[in-house]
């Protein structure tokens, strides 16, 4: 028997475990890739420049984010079409989780009239930020400390609802982060958290160099690093970005990109059910809406919402899902 006719069928299983490991198509073509980035840099499908990618060294600027999340406020509640207003905020301690730049933990605070608020981050540099934010905009309600979604740093029970914007999917282990969750609050209490699929085709958070849909789910991680990499090396001025580490096997059992746990619909809803947590309300929000910038997506928006609120949606099609989790009263 040829070496061919043994290597061939070697490659294959290879590849069909790195499938598995990735839920990518596993593409290593970096040529490609370089060329398809290449492409979209000067498109609507180039870099989404933010104030984050500039502000840690640009003198002045340092609470620029912190003030945009508080304008961006009400897009959190948005989420969750009705079910959760800042009336359900008044008076309740409350704990936000990822508090980012504290812009969003403020609003809550001041116009949610919250008893208390703490806003928690694993950035000892962000929680300094957030403070200084609370400061200028006479927050007095809002407490900030630096610690991890695993380990959070407070009693059993202190929380009558746990607020979390876009952070899940970033935590090192989601599971164990939901447990976390179900331990501070109190009976009777909730938590509303928003984020992301993994496998969604817009989660690849590679938007400070390309919006290219799906290309986490086509090109090998690895490959995609690589040549990541090269880019922001060639243009750390322009970028902004640090060099990316390689991606690795998270403890959701698969292997992601640099700053995600890979945490996909179906897995959020298994470790919800084992923290002890019920599911009250769920959302799931498309990859179109009628005010993308994207006039292809804007034309499916409707017929993917009406399958979105009826039968659900693959991972590929999602944007994010919307959680309302509650503590029930008797364990």
């Amino acid at each position: 028997m040829s070496t061919a006719a043994i290597s061939v069928p070697s490659r294959l299983r290879r590849w069909q475990e790195r499938r598995r490991r990735t839920d990518s198509l596993c593409l290593r073509q970096p040529a490609l890739l370089r060329r398809v980035i290449a492409a979209t840099q000067e498109t609507i499908l180039g870099p989404l420049v933010t104030p984050q990618t500039f502000e840690l060294s640009t003198p002045g600027a340092a609470l620029a984010s912190g003030r945009r999340e508080y304008e961006d406020g009400p897009s959190f509640f948005a989420h969750f079409h009705g079910r959760l207003t800042l009336e359900d905020l008044r008076g309740r301690d409350v704990l936000d989780l990822g508090c980012g730049y504290g812009g969003r933990t403020a609003y809550y605070a001041r116009e949610g009239q919250v008893r208390e608020i703490h806003g928690i981050d694993i950035s000892e540099q962000m929680v300094h930020r957030c403070a200084l934010l609370a400061r200028e905009l006479g927050v007095p309600r809002a407490r900030f400390e630096t610690g991890r979604a695993e380990a959070l740093p407070y009693g059993d029970a202190s929380f009558d609802l746990v607020l979390s914007y876009d952070v899940l999917e970033h935590v090192e282990d989601p599971a164990t982060s939901l447990l976390e969750i179900a331990r501070v609050l109190r009976p009777g209490g909730a938590a509303w958290l928003v984020f992301p699929s993994y496998l969604g085709a817009l989660s690849s958070h590679l938007d400070y160099l390309t919006r290219i849909p799906a290309l986490h789910r086509v090109f090998d991680p690895l490959t995609i690093i690589e040549v990541v990499n090269e880019f922001l090396a060639a243009e750390p001025e322009r970028l902004g970005v640090a060099l990316q580490p390689p991606p690795r096997m998270t403890p959701v059992g698969r292997e992601a990109l640099p700053s995600l746990n890979g945490m996909c619909a179906r897995e959020a809803t298994q470790y919800v059910h084992r923290s002890g947590l019920v599911i009250a309300h769920q959302f799931v929000a498309p990859i179109a809406h009628p005010l993308s910038r994207h006039l292809c997506l804007r034309a499916i928006s409707r017929p993917l919402g009406y399958v979105a609120d009826r039968r659900g949606l693959p991972d590929l099609l999602i944007s994010s899902l919307s959680l309302g989790l509650r503590r029930p009263l008797n364990p």
